[in-house]
């Protein structure tokens, strides 16, 4: 026999599976029983149970739900919710009051009998017959009602639901009252329903709500680097030479606190992710959005230099129709081509902080027919809080002699965008400290290119510079001489990273794509050349750019609450 609350099956001591031919909110709320006696069942799909062992031949088993009739789901105040809470919360009256029903209707078909069994005793039992016919009578009026609200419920479950613009007040449910304190997003659960949340049966597909991730790649900008030139470098991962875009990656999920691990490095440099590998269990296809906007070095001389740039996303390891699709595994993303504008150069260099590249003897030796600015050097020392006057005493004592600081040097006749200072000291030097003067004569300490290091180097002048002045010997030192030189365009080009013609790129992409399993990735910023363009490593500078792409957190969010809540 079957109802919407129950099926009753006899047993022939082999069939050891029944299934259940009526909905239910949650597994808990499924009974089991064998001639009215409770036995435990285990799940082989969500409408079938097993008994093992099998029920005993002439037996009888009933398959039943139990609804609590106390409110699984608490309703927010005036806050949007989704409209399935709704729809279970309805579906639990509806549940309780057919279980009602269905007890109200066995009350019946009992009372009924005992009815017959009065009017068979009637001589003998009159009062008691009338007695039961007057409880029959109120059985059936309580089966009428409950019968009665069930199709009011199933009215409002298919009717359409509009939310008041003003709030959304709704009665307390069966006694409790609503509770205003929850966040928005929050639902309260009862334990029952955190146990069956948390750890379905073997086979039942867990009815959370969908949840979404999304994956963000960010570059380095130059704001995360402190202005330091970043590192865009040609690099060989499996054969294939790329220019290799680093990344940090991050994967987060909407409304919570925790994010899945999706990725591993491959290779790496000292701003992110050169190439990675895909680790997550089933393919992600998604959508891959974002933009660039970067200032990209075209040329260290040539003006009318230009670079056309196309943003790929490298494969490796992917499906044979994916690797084999468009360029063998690279997924185009977007271009932009530099003649679209006139590459300049910097007209500043304040707030840059980017150490010029070191000075090498080759490149000291190309300078030989320089003349030497050195004119010669003072006893004392200066930092950041002096001024023209040099310090002559450290620590209440007068500095040994092997302290010294240049005299100022005429750079006046020096275009800073185009031409840097060589400084070349033989001996042991740990002073490496700039200061210069404007035009008006005012004394700026250079903190970019002053380290407590050795001043063999090249130090980039600042725009406005009229005379500048080096602290290159301090306590301890031992230098046996020193030179000043300028350097030619070519060689300050390829030692500071500012120098040379600049351009702004920035493109957007949007772009469907496939994460596979197992699959290494990399962002590759193809660079074509024209008009004797070059490209070094250090320059691309970002300065607003980042990608990213939504993902199915649904299974993620699953095994979540289970570790949290348990099984």
């Amino acid at each position: 026999m079957t109802s919407n609350v129950s099926a009753s099956y006899p047993a022939d001591g082999t069939v050891r599976n029944f299934d259940i031919p009526f909905p239910y909110l949650l597994p808990a709320h499924i009974k089991a029983h064998i001639d009215s006696v409770p036995v435990d069942y285990s799940w082989v799909n969500p409408t079938r149970i097993r008994i093992d062992p099998a029920p005993p031949a002439g037996s009888t088993v009933k398959i039943f739900r139990v609804t609590p009739q106390s409110p699984l789901y608490t309703i927010p105040d005036n806050r949007p919710v989704p409209s399935e809470w709704y729809n279970r919360a309805t579906r639990q009256a509806i549940y309780v009051a057919q279980e009602l029903q269905g007890d109200a209707e066995g009350l019946i078909e009992h009372m009924t009998g005992l009815k017959n069994a009065a009017e068979i005793a009637a001589n003998e039992a009159t009062g008691a017959a009338e007695d039961i016919d007057g409880k029959a009578t109120r059985a059936e009026n309580a089966a009428a009602a409950a019968e009665g609200f069930a199709n009011a419920m199933g009215d409002a479950i298919n009717a359409p639901y509009t939310l008041p613009e003003d709030r959304l007040s709704l009665p307390a449910t069966n006694g409790a009252p609503l509770d205003d304190d929850l966040t928005p997003g929050t639902q309260t659960f009862t334990d029952e329903v955190k146990e069956n949340y948390a750890a379905p049966p073997p086979g039942v597909v867990n009815a959370a709500a969908r949840a979404t991730g999304l994956i963000v790649f960010d570059p380095p900008s130059q704001e995360s680097t402190n202005y330091v030139y970043t590192d865009v470098p040609w690099f060989t991962h499996r054969g294939t030479t790329f220019r290799a875009l680093p990344v940090d990656i991050s994967a987060t999920v909407f409304n919570s606190l925790v994010g899945p691990c999706l990725f591993e490095p491959v290779a790496t440099n000292s701003w992110g992710m050169l190439v990675w590998r895909y680790i997550g269990d089933k393919p992600i296809h998604s959508f891959l959005q974002g933009q660039m906007a970067m200032r990209v070095r075209t040329s260290g001389t040539a003006n009318d230099a230009f670079h056309k740039l196309v943003l790929n996303l490298r494969t490796w390891d992917a499906p044979h129709m994916e690797a084999g699709g468009q360029s063998n595994g690279r997924r185009f993303l977007s271009t932009f081509i530099g003649s679209y504008q006139q590459p300049v150069k910097m007209t500043d260099y304040e707030g840059m902080n980017d150490e010029c590249l070191p000075l090498t003897q080759a490149v000291w030796t190309a300078h030989s027919a320089e003349a030497d600015r050195f004119v010669g050097y003072d006893n004392g020392y200066f930092d950041e809080s002096s001024g023209e006057v040099l310090l002559t005493t450290e620590g209440g004592s007068p500095v040994g002699a092997e302290v010294r600081t240049t005299k100022w040097i005429d750079v006046s006749d020096i275009d800073a965008s185009e031409r840097c200072l060589a400084v070349w000291v033989a001996g042991k030097s740990r002073r490496s400290r700039m200061q210069w003067k404007d035009s008006n004569g005012d004394v700026h300490f250079y903190p970019v290119m002053s380290r407590d290091q050795h001043c063999r180097r090249v130090f980039r002048l600042p725009h406005g510079a009229q005379e500048v002045r080096f602290h290159y010997s301090g306590p301890g030192d031992d230098v046996s001489s020193i030179a000043v030189k300028r350097m030619g365009p070519e060689n300050s080009a390829e030692h500071d990273p500012l120098k040379g013609f600049w351009y702004d790129a920035q493109f957007a992409f949007g772009r469907d794509v496939t994460l596979w399993p197992g699959a290494e990735y990399a962002f590759d910023l193809l660079t074509l050349v024209y008009n004797d363009a070059s490209g070094r490593e250090w320059a691309f500078r970002d300065y607003g750019s980042g990608f990213s792409m939504p993902f199915d957190a649904t299974d993620f969010l699953r095994e979540t609450a289970s570790r949290y809540f348990g099984s």
